[in-house]
This record gives structure tokens, sequence and C-alpha cells, in this order.
């Protein structure tokens, strides 16, 4: 049993309990560079080049080795519905390649169901727009839906309008029609409540009178952590990306799902210049079709930004202490707000919002915390002199 504890100004601020039994351990792993592996968090199960089986507990399936090493030009695939724990028990994680729990985004309306999107590892499903192969307008409305999750996006049941974007870090941002509607942020900047992904942007209504079809909300970003008992290492091509899911573009959209969760929990977190870190906002749907006078005219809220968590006693770029730079891009570590969607027509009043920034904190020890970014981060080398 391994136990991680945090504390905050003496007051126990966030424990995370990882049960792994020893015989589960499989040794070292080592997938190399045109070698591929699948990890299935369903099943509970990885295969391709390696085989083997981890635990499920409380909606995660955890992986156990004694290290791990990811080499450039390997393919890691992450599968499943449940989110995702890799632990080292005696080595480090170096991760020279992409870890993604990205979701797709909703499809274009159709005269027929028109369902959100499926979230993955971990992430919630976005809420459903109406079903349009259903005549009556009261019982079609009835299909549309809330994004999935705890920060789901509002629905729209009215003509005209569409989903907001699902929170997480940062609250959802309004779709036309449900400028209120954003789900708001939960858990916390220390993922207090557990290991937890993005929410689904909600669903929209379409036309009552027109053949509009819409499209469903985007599903939330996964939720990926790392328990390291060595150093984690990621190289100049290691990248972890759980970016919620965009909605769909048609006539009237869904929101976007909120960014997902990236808990990264070792003796040093040593990142590669190239390495990133992404838990972005999902981009609310665009509205098209704009050479219709009546239509065309109701975007997605897009989904806030997710939380990223890095629970070190040291954090080093290229081997060096870093200091901190904020800058518009080129960063390493995103959790900003997605993007609301855009109109076809001028009407700017008929756009989507953007979600609200999530959060990026460092622990360096047990009692502190920094704040690093709302948003996005450049990690900086410290200049000698």
């Amino acid at each position: 049993k391994h136990v991680y504890l945090q504390t905050l100004s003496g007051v126990l601020a966030a424990a995370v309990v990882v049960f792994m039994a020893a015989s589960l351990s499989a040794g070292p792993l080592t997938v190399g560079s045109d070698q591929s592996v699948t990890f299935d968090t369903d099943a509970a199960d990885y295969s391709g080049d390696f085989t083997g089986s981890g635990v499920i507990d409380n909606g995660i399936a955890s992986f156990s080795f004694d290290s791990v090493d990811f080499q450039s030009g390997s393919t890691i695939t992450l599968v499943g519905s449940n989110a995702i724990r890799f632990e080292t028990t005696a080595g480090d994680f170096n991760l020279d390649t992409s870890l993604s729990a990205v979701p797709a985004a909703s499809l274009t309306g159709v005269e027929g169901p028109n369902p959100g999107a499926t979230g993955i590892i971990g992430g919630y499903d976005g809420g459903d727009s109406a079903d349009w192969s259903i005549e009556d307008t009261v019982d079609r409305r009835a299909t549309v839906t809330e994004g999935a999750g705890p920060g789901g996006g509002g629905r729209n049941v009215y003509q005209n309008n569409s989903g907001a974007g699902g929170g997480f870090g940062g609250a959802g941002g309004g779709g036309h029609g449900t400028r209120d509607g954003g789900g708001e942020p939960y858990n916390d900047e220390l993922l207090s409540d557990g290991l937890q992904g993005g929410s689904g942007g909600g669903g929209s209504k379409g036309s009552d009178t027109n053949s509009r079809w819409p499209s469903g909300g985007g599903a939330g970003g996964g939720a990926i952590q790392v328990v390291s008992a060595g150093e984690i290492i990621l190289g100049a091509d290691g990248l972890i990306d759980v970016t919620g899911g965009a909605s769909g573009d048609s006539w009237m959209t869904g929101g976007g799902g909120s960014g997902g969760a990236i808990w990264l929990q070792g003796g040093s977190i040593s990142l590669a210049d190239g390495a990133s870190l992404i838990a972005d906002g999902g981009k609310g749907g665009d509205s098209v079709d704009g050479d219709d006078e009546l239509y065309g005219q109701a975007a997605g809220g897009g989904g806030g930004g997710g939380r990223i968590l890095l629970d070190a006693a040291s954090l080093l770029l290229d081997g060096d202490a870093q200091s901190f730079g904020f800058l518009d891009s080129n960063y390493f570590l995103s959790a900003q707000g997605g993007l609301g969607g855009t109109n076809s027509r001028t009407d700017e009043a008929r756009r989507g919002d953007p979600g609200f920034d999530g959060t990026i904190y460092y622990i360096p020890e047990p009692s502190t915390l920094v704040l690093l970014s709302l948003g996005s981060l450049l990690l900086m080398k410290r200049r000698r002199i």
C-alpha cells in the first residue's frame, strides 16, 4: 500500500491512497521506437507488443510497473471510459511520446438523433441535442440534455439557440440563449476529491419550424495520473493531452467539453524543451449556413479549462531549476478555456462565449502550494549570471 498525503498550513488538504498489491507490479516496461501498446481502462489490461493487466478501483484503472520508459517513436493508445493511473514502484517514469485522452468532436446535426460526444478515460459525455426523428415539438425538446458530469454545460430547449460549455478548473462559456448556463468549476486545485475528468457541453434544440438540425455537446477531457517512486521525465516529444472535446459545426450547436485533469506526483518532475501538458477546454460548435436570414445564428459556448497539478520536490527544465514566465504562445503547460463558437453572420451577440481558464498548480514541498497560472504557462530557463 502506498499512501500519498499533501498538507497545506498544517491542515490535511488532499490524500490519494493507491492500493496496489506487490504481485501486480509488472516489472519494468520499455516501449521502444516503432512499438505500440494499447491500455484499455475498461478491461484493465494492455496489449500490443507487450501484454499485462492492472486493477480498477472507483472508476480508475491503475497500472503498476517497476519503471516505465515510453520512448520517442512509440505509440501509446488509451481507450475505455475509466480514468487512468500509471505507477512506478522502484524507478522513473519516462515519457517521450504522446498520451492522449482527447475525445472526438460531436457530429454535425442530422435529421434524426443528435447525441453528444462520448467521453473517454474518465471524461464525461456531451449533452444530447434534439432528436429530429420525433415530430412532436414538446417531445423533441425532451430529448435535449445538459452535459454529463459535475460541471455539465446547460442545455437549450428553445429554437435557434445553442448549448453552453462544460466546467471543471474554470467555468464553461455560455452559448447563444444560454449565457448563464456555463458549467461550474468543481473539485479544487489540489484535486482533493480525487482524480476526475472534464464535464460535457450542453445540447441544443435547433429550430421548431425549419429543418435546422443541431450538433450535440462536446465531451469532457480525460484524466491521467502518474505516481512515480523516482523521477517523472518528459522528453522533447513528451506530451500529455486531456483537451476537452469540441461540439461539431452545424446550424445550431452544442457547447464544448471542459478540459480534463493531469496529476503528476514524483520525487522530481523534469520537462525537456518541447514537452507539453495540455488541459484546454473544448471549442463550442460554429454556427454555419449564414446566408439564411433567420438561421445559422446559434453558436455554442467553449468548455472551461481543466486542472494540472504537479506534486514534486523539484521542477526542472533541461536539468535546471525554473523561474516562471507567462507568454501567449509556445507554452509548455496549458489549461486555457475553450473558444466560443463563431457565427458565419456578423451578429456578435449570437456567438458563443469562451470558457474560463483552468488551474495549474505546483506543490514543491508539503506545506507550500504555488499557483503557476490560470490559463497558459511557459516554463523558462533561469538565466545564469
